[in-house]
C-alpha cells in the first residue's frame, strides 16, 4: 500500500512539475516571439535605410560626408528661415516640418492668395523672396511645391476658371514655381509643381480653422540624382538656345528681307546644331530612348 501511495505521490509531483515547466516554456516563448519581431521590424527599417543610402550614393547624389555636410546646410537653412519668417511663423502662417530629413516648409493659402485666386498677393513677394534666397543655395537638389485646398466647391466664374479644386491647387503651385524661377532666379530644371486638390487633407473640413489648414502650399527640398539633374540642364539649356536664335531669326527676317546672320550666329547656330546632334544620342534615364531624329520647326 505504501509502494503505491509512494508511486501516486511521485506522480502527482512529476505532473505538477511538468505543467510548471510548460507554462514557464510557454511564457519564455511569447517573450522569445516578441523579442524576435521587434528584431526583425528593426532589421526591416535598417536595410530600408542602407538601401535607400546605397542608391543616393549610386546615383551620384552625396556620398556619406557630403550626406551630413548637406543635412548641416539644411539645419543651418531652417535657422535662417525661422529667423527671417519669424512672425509669419508666431502667427502659425508657415510651419516647418520634418519629411525624411530634408526641408519642408508649409505655407498657407491665405498668406499667398486671395480666396479662389491663384495670383500671388502682392505682399507675399517679399515673402517668397526670402524662401528663393535659402533655395538658392541647393542646386543639387530638387524642389517641389505642392498645392492642396479644403474641400469647398468651386461656383460661378470660379468654377468656370477652375473646373475643380485639384486645377485651383496645380494652378497655384505653378505660380509659385513660376515666381521662385522668374523672380528668385531658380534653376527651372530643379522645380517640380504639383496639385492635389481636396484629396490630401491633413485634418476634417469641419471647421474654417481646419479648412483654413487644409488649404497650403508645400515647399520641399529632395534628393535627386546629380547625373539626371545635370543631364536635363544640358538639354534644357541647349534648346533654349536655339529657340532663341530661331525667335531672333525671325524677327530679324520680319524687319528686312535681306537680312543675312552674323558669324557669332553662325557659330551660335552650329553650336547649337552639334548640341542637339548629342541630346539624339542619349538614352535618357527615365527609361525610354531618344527618337532616331529631332525634327525642330
Amino acid at each position: 500500500m505504501r509502494e503505491i501511495i509512494a508511486i501516486v505521490v511521485c506522480v502527482v509531483v512529476f505532473m505538477v512539475a511538468m505543467q510548471s515547466g510548460m507554462i514557464k516554456t510557454g511564457l519564455d516563448y511569447g517573450v522569445i516571439k516578441k523579442n524576435n519581431e521587434n528584431l526583425q521590424a528593426t532589421n526591416e527599417r535598417l536595410t530600408r535605410e542602407i538601401k535607400r543610402m546605397h542608391n543616393l550614393n549610386k546615383d551620384g547624389v552625396a556620398g556619406a560626408g557630403d550626406q551630413v555636410a548637406i543635412l548641416e546646410r539644411l539645419e543651418k537653412a531652417k535657422a535662417d528661415l525661422k529667423g527671417q519668417l519669424a512672425r509669419e511663423i508666431k502667427k502659425r502662417e508657415i510651419v516647418f516640418e520634418e519629411d525624411d530629413n530634408w526641408l519642408k516648409l508649409v505655407v498657407l493659402d491665405k498668406v499667398l492668395f486671395s480666396k479662389h485666386s491663384a495670383g500671388i498677393n502682392t505682399s507675399a513677394r517679399q515673402f517668397l523672396l526670402k524662401i528663393t534666397r535659402v533655395l538658392s543655395h541647393f542646386d543639387e537638389m530638387e524642389m517641389r511645391i505642392t498645392g492642396f485646398t479644403d474641400n469647398q466647391r468651386l461656383a460661378g466664374k470660379d468654377k468656370k476658371k477652375y473646373p475643380t479644386l485639384r486645377h485651383l491647387s496645380a494652378a497655384r503651385a505653378i505660380t509659385v514655381a513660376e515666381f521662385f524661377q522668374r523672380e528668385g532666379d531658380l534653376d527651372p530644371v530643379q522645380i517640380v509643381a504639383a496639385g492635389f486638390g481636396e484629396a490630401r487633407p491633413v485634418v476634417p473640413n469641419d471647421s474654417e480653422y481646419h479648412r483654413t489648414l487644409n488649404g497650403r502650399i508645400e515647399i520641399s527640398l529632395h534628393p535627386v540624382a546629380l547625373e539626371v539633374l545635370n543631364k536635363a540642364r544640358d538639354i534644357y539649356r541647349t534648346e533654349s538656345l536655339i529657340t532663341q536664335k530661331h525667335k531672333k531669326t525671325k524677327q530679324l527676317a520680319a524687319s528686312s528681307n535681306e537680312y543675312e546672320p552674323s558669324e557669332d550666329e553662325d557659330s551660335e547656330e552650329a553650336i547649337g546644331e552639334e548640341a542637339l546632334d548629342n541630346v539624339n544620342d542619349m538614352e535618357f534615364d527615365a527609361g525610354y530612348a531618344a527618337p532616331d531624329e529631332a525634327v525642330i520647326e
